[in-house]
Parts: structure tokens; sequence; C-alpha cells
């Protein structure tokens, strides 16, 4: 049987919308996207880095299981979303590129400060970063963690230690140039996050537009993969962490037994982080010391995608 590959990536950023994007997409009538087993599921297959240093992804049975079955005739387009591919887009993109013919990409960016921060909350959400306390002592130590140390950080996550280098995680202007050396331009479609909160349906017009697809009408765009807050620290530390670390090592054999759907640590997850009464942001002494990091990378998205940031720029 001849190999069938998705044609269509959401390749990052994280924490830019990318899980909301996939769902609402999974929901087009001309294309399949995967999306895990459900709502609570959402797995990244990161296949295109396979045998990628400490990065967990699916093997080629399972990854093809799901694009080889496909019925073709019925959608323009396969897809999958796998957020580091842009971080990686020197392995990931590259190896898409010698594969696929003429693939779509789709990039999610934000303001890098407020992404950093949230990454930090989400790497606390899986398991993956140890200093649960203070956001600028974890952003401090992306230096040491670029260099592949795991300061702070739990080996046994699925992760490399860069991905706890949020300097680097979230230097998109960098990242975008990266991709753009390797992809023609016409082929990939940026979105800002902010612009999909402001206006939801004129970005998925775009997003229809881009495709070359019929609009499917949608009106309604929920959200997913909202914030959560640690709520109990000696739960995480005294049984997520550790249970993390033996779902990672155990994932082969649980997904050979066909019991990676329970979601057994994400319902126990859901016990340990609570969703804030009020969204949780950096205060501006956090915002300052970030900031300087990130005007560059800022100043970067500004001349690639000939529009101005200013909101984001600004220190208030």
């Amino acid at each position: 049987m001849k190999r069938k590959f998705p044609n269509l990536f959401i390749i990052g950023a994280p924490k830019c919308g990318t899980t909301s994007l996939a769902y609402w997409l999974s929901e087009h009538p001309q294309i399949y996207f995967y999306v895990g087993k459900g709502k609570d599921s959402k797995v990244e297959p990161h296949y295109w880095l396979r045998g990628f240093k400490n990065v967990v992804g699916f093997n080629s049975r399972d990854y093809f299981n799901i694009f080889d079955n496909i019925n073709y005739s019925k959608y323009k387009y396969a897809g999958e979303a796998s957020t580091l591919y842009l971080f990686y887009s020197g392995v990931a993109v590259k190896n898409i590129e010698e594969t696929v013919e003429n693939s779509k990409y789709i990039v999610c960016i934000r303001n890098p400060i407020d992404m950093a921060f949230s990454q930090w909350m989400q790497h606390m959400k899986n398991g993956f970063e140890l200093e649960t306390t203070s956001f600028i002592s974890a952003f401090n130590l992306s230096d040491l963690r670029r260099e592949g140390k795991y300061i702070k950080l739990n080996p046994n996550a699925g992760y490399p230690p860069e991905i706890g280098d949020y300097k680097g995680l979230c230097a998109l202007g960098s990242q975008l140039e990266n991709l753009f050396g390797i992809v023609d331009r016409e082929r990939v479609l940026v979105l800002v996050l902010d612009d999909i909160k402001k206006n939801p349906r004129e970005e998925w017009l775009r997003i229809m537009n881009f495709l070359q697809i019929s609009d499917d009408g949608r009106k309604d765009f929920p959200i997913y993969n909202e914030q959560r807050i640690l709520a109990n620290k000696f739960l995480y530390y005294s049984l997520y962490i550790p249970l993390k670390a033996i779902a990672v090592k155990t994932y082969k054999i649980r997904n050979t037994l066909g019991l990676t759907g329970l979601n057994l640590l994400e319902k126990f997850r859901k016990t340990i982080f609570a969703k804030p009464q009020k969204r949780r942001e950096l205060s501006l002494d956090e915002r300052k010391i970030v900031a300087e990091h990130f005007i560059e990378e800022i100043e970067k998205l500004e001349y690639i995608l000939d529009r101005k940031f200013e909101d984001w720029k600004k220190i208030q």
C-alpha cells in the first residue's frame, strides 16, 4: 500500500491557541485533523521529530495507522498539530519538506512575554517544570537549560531540557526567520492570538482562504486548554511527578494494549490544578524583567510580518 501523508500542519507555537485551532479544523467537512480520542486526550504526534533526543513522539506504525486509513476522496486536507515543529524547524520541517509535496503550515504566535509566562504554567501542568514558586527564577535558568542541563526540570517527562529555556522557546521572530529559510511564504499562514481573540470569525475566513476551501459557516469558537494554576504542591511533587515518569516510560506498552485512551493521569491532574477565579497575569516588575529579552524578537516579528506590535512593547 502506498504510504499516505498529512498535508496540513499546525507547527506552533505552544500556548498560542493551537489546541483550539486544531479542534476547530477537525470539525470542518473538508479536513481530517487528528486531535487524539476526544477533547481531553489531545496528543501531539511529533512524528517528524522521531529519534530526536528526549522527545517522545509517535512511531511510524502509530502515525500511519492514522493517516493511511483516511478516505482522501472525502477530505482535501489531512493534518496534525505538533507545537515543537516550529522550535525545531531545522529538523521537523526539513523532514516534512523532504517527504511531503506542497504541504501547508499554520503558525500561531502571541506576545513572547505572555507566552513565556503561560508556557511556564503549562510545563507545570505536564509535570516538566519543578520550579513552581517563581516564574522569574525559572526564566533565569533558561541559559543553563539551553546547554542541556535539567536544572529544576523533570528528566522523565518526555521533553529535552531546552524546552525549559523560555528565552529560546519564545523567540518567535528568530523561529519565523528560520522557518522562512526552509518553506516558501505562500505555504505558511501566520495567525496572531490577539486577532483570533478579537475577531475569530474573521481569522477563520482567512484560514479558509489560505486553504482554498469553502466556509463551513462556523460562528462558535470554543477555547480549549485554558489556564490552570497549581493548587496542591504536595500532590504535585509526591504523586504527579513520579506518575508522569511512569506514564512516559510505559507509553509504548499501554498504547499496544489500547490503554492510552483512559487518560487516568489527565483525570488526576485536574485534582491538583484549578481554574483561577481571576486569570493570573505577570506583575509589572516581572514584565520588565522578561521584556528586555524579547524586544528584539518582537521587532523581528514586526519586520517579517510587516505590522506593528506596539502594545507588546509597552510595559505598563
